[in-house]
């Protein structure tokens, strides 16, 4: 009995001072080690890793880059770079052997600091080893090469962890069909469990169109330069922010969706950006056709109107309290009052030729002010309201040869703020 207290205390010793020796290695060396056993991988693990985000890139030369954060927030990163034996001019795929690894150190992760064997992994099982090596990874992202590596929905699936943000890059050099196919198949993979999808230059056929990606239940959904888009995905689109850089700007489907937006469709949008490069300026009477739109200086002056309003009405108030109680000394109080009524007059005289001259002056300027914020890109903001009591703010603007179309989404409710939206 005392020989196995023994044993399983020396154990223990044995664990804990591995634990000592593993925490005082370097990030690189300790993801070495894991690959020795089973329980170096578990022991691994125990440590708690402060890794912070993995991002996994499928491409001609796949890599992993991990970013460590300690409690100092200090950053360090590490990438894993696997080099691939092609076979016939076959394009690699998850379930080939990597020829080497190179583990990279230092802050942005491009020193070499050992290259290993693969240990008799395939490319899927170096990416299931490094993402287990902690649990306390706040985001795992990918990204895809259309058309640089074999993918399918499978090996997808079972080598990747839950992903987060997805990133589809399609190559001009490789067919539509190719880049179509690829894409296809990663968006199946992931599409129902990521956050955020960013989407360059990709085509997309219809058994997987615009409209189904733009009502996946999506916190962001980018589109750079898409190939033959279709507007009409906006009618229905599901996802909180979209952004979208096309080669023009859709001014009748944004009507279109704007008005339907104010009948309470695209409930879950909280914004939208389109922008295009186009060195002609808009037509943006086009785009705010039929809208009950007020631009952004109007609501600031109607709300100020308001609120001078209550002001006035609050100081009424105060005068006849004050009247009240200097009515048992009428003689004085009307001497006095005559004297205020004179300066009152005299004073509103004032302030009313003061006001016309500054009203005059604000027109002016304004006026200035506008062509100047039009030459300057700053645009103008227009507001709508929906009949859910949200309302939308439309920032158009044109500036040294872009034109975009900005929307937010606000729960302001300026109707019970403003009375012009009665």
């Amino acid at each position: 009995m005392t020989n196995q207290v023994s044993n399983q205390t020396q154990r223990r010793l044995a664990n804990d001072l591995g634990l000592n020796v593993l925490r005082a290695m370097k990030y690189h060396a300790i993801i070495a080690y894991s690959l020795v056993s089973k329980k170096a991988l578990s022991m691994v693990q125990s440590l708690r890793l402060p890794l912070q985000e993995v991002q996994i890139s499928m491409m001609t030369k796949p890599m992993i880059e991990l970013e460590f954060r300690n409690d100092l927030n200090l950053l360090e990163i590490i990438r894993i770079e696997f080099k691939m034996g092609r076979k016939s001019k076959k394009m690699a795929s998850l379930n080939d052997l990597p020829v080497n690894v190179d583990v990279l150190k230092g802050l942005v992760g491009d020193d070499i600091a050992v290259t290993i064997s693969n240990q008799g992994m395939s490319l899927g099982e170096w990416i299931q080893h490094i993402c287990s090596i902690s649990k306390k990874v706040k985001l795992y992202e990918g990204k895809f090469y259309a058309g640089d590596m074999k993918l399918d929905y499978q090996s997808l699936r079972n080598s990747f962890p839950k992903l987060r943000k997805i990133e589809i890059y399609c190559s001009q050099n490789k067919t539509d069909k190719i880049n179509t196919l690829a894409a296809q198949t990663i968006l199946r993979a992931f599409l129902p469990c990521v956050k955020e999808v960013q989407l360059f230059h990709v085509p997309l056929g219809k058994n997987l169109s615009y409209e189904h990606i733009g009502m996946a239940n999506l916190k962001n959904l980018d589109f750079v330069h898409p190939i033959n888009m279709n507007f009409d995905f906006l009618f229905t689109l599901n996802v909180q922010m979209c952004m979208i850089e096309t080669d023009r700007i859709p001014l009748r489907d944004l009507n279109r969706f704007f008005k339907l937006w104010i009948k309470g469709s695209n409930p879950r949008l909280k914004g939208l950006s389109i922008s295009c490069s186009t060195e002609t300026v808009p037509d943006w009477s086009v785009l705010l056709k039929g809208l009950k739109t007020k631009e952004l200086d109007e609501v600031v002056e109607e709300l100020e109107e308001d609120e001078d309003e209550e002001e006035i009405e609050d100081e009424e108030v105060e005068d006849e309290e004050v009247e009240d109680e200097e009515l048992d000394d009428e003689d004085e109080v009307d001497e006095e009052a005559e004297d205020e009524n004179e300066e009152e007059q005299l004073e509103e005289e004032l302030d009313e030729e003061s006001e016309e001259s500054e009203s005059e002056f604000e027109d002016e300027s304004g006026e200035e002010l506008d062509e100047e914020e039009m030459e300057g890109g700053e645009g103008k903001k227009y507001f709508i309201m929906n009949c859910r009591g949200m309302s939308g703010q439309i920032e158009v603007k044109h500036f040294e040869g872009s034109a975009s179309v900005t929307f937010i989404v606000s729960k302001i409710n300026w109707e019970e703020k403003a009375f012009h939206w009665t």
